[in-house]
């Protein structure tokens, strides 16, 4: 192999010291992201198997095990593209992993841009899956947990409004339990008291809206987590740059890997073309090539 300096390279290395340098960071990159997307993987499927045991609901599609498990599964078929990619040195496969990961960043990107844009259309798509989860809040107890710490933590009840509690079957004002006209304890104020008053919301969506403010909190967690965000912006950039900084570093691997690759095996001496490949190797093994024999006449 050539022992060329390479001309992407800061420091004066030579060609074969990067090529191991790249692969061995390129194998353990996506080694890494491989065991995370088979951890988020088995969580999922142990959420739902427990969330199954406990609940007959059919809403499995915005249940977060679901969500972790489809994750999982992509980070997974990614990382293991770029695993035998760079163990193998697979042009293929390499270029397939750079594609996928400039895609994937690219719909993030798109997605970010289409959500700034038409913000109202996109509210409107991330209530209705909202919705949904409101419908089984109490037959998953993850989605429920979930619910309950994010109207606790953001001081927000319901999707858009409070009163979107009204499609749950248990909280809808023509349900005949205790529970109805009302909205789950997570939407409530919090008092001085030292005892939880868990039916502190029951009745609250027949008050005025002057009455049920001064019980639970009546803005939306759509409003209230975009209002977080925007209040707090080193907490969305640091959020960002944990998303876009391991794809970015995937894709300077894999592009600079391929780079390199491609120059070593360009520089690779070829074999004179009058001689035959096995007449190159056994040169190479110390063997002398005989002499055509020739018969004496007699």
């Amino acid at each position: 192999m050539s022992n060329a300096k390479d001309p992407f390279c800061c420091c004066s290395c030579s060609q074969e010291t990067l090529y191991d340098v790249l692969k061995y960071l390129l194998i353990t990159y996506n080694f890494f992201f491989l065991l995370l997307g088979f951890s988020l993987i088995g969580l999922g499927v142990y959420s739902e198997i427990m969330r199954s045991e406990l609940t007959e609901a059919d809403h499995v599609f915005v249940t977060p095990s679901v969500f972790l498990f489809i994750l999982g599964a992509v980070v997974s078929i990614f990382a293991c593209i770029g695993f035998v990619a760079s163990l193998r040195d697979n042009f293929c496969l390499l270029r397939t992993f750079n594609i996928c990961i400039v895609v994937c960043i690219l719909i993030e990107v798109g997605a970010g841009i289409a959500a700034l844009i038409f913000k109202d259309p996109a509210k409107e798509f991330v209530n209705r899956y909202i919705l949904k989860g409101l419908v089984t809040y109490y037959d998953d107890q993850d989605l429920k947990n979930l619910v309950d710490f994010i109207q606790e933590e953001f001081q927000c009840c319901g999707g858009r409004l409070y009163k979107d509690w009204e499609k749950n079957p248990y909280h809808n004002c023509t349900a005949p339990g205790p529970a109805a006209c009302g909205v789950p304890y997570s939407c409530c104020k919090p008092d001085n008291s030292t005892v939880i008053n868990s039916m502190c919301g029951y009745n609250t969506l027949q008050l005025t809206t002057e009455e049920a403010v001064e019980v639970i909190y009546l803005i939306g967690c759509i409003d209230a987590v975009l209002d977080f965000l925007w209040v707090n912006l080193d907490l969305l950039a640091g959020l960002l740059l944990g998303i876009f900084l391991p794809q970015m570093a995937g894709i300077f691997l894999g592009v600079f890997y391929l780079q390199v690759l491609e120059k070593i095996v360009s520089n690779f001496p070829a074999a004179p073309e009058n001689e035959s490949f096995m007449h190159e190797e056994a040169r190479q093994y110390g063997f002398q090539q005989q002499e055509p024999y020739t018969v004496q006449s007699l």
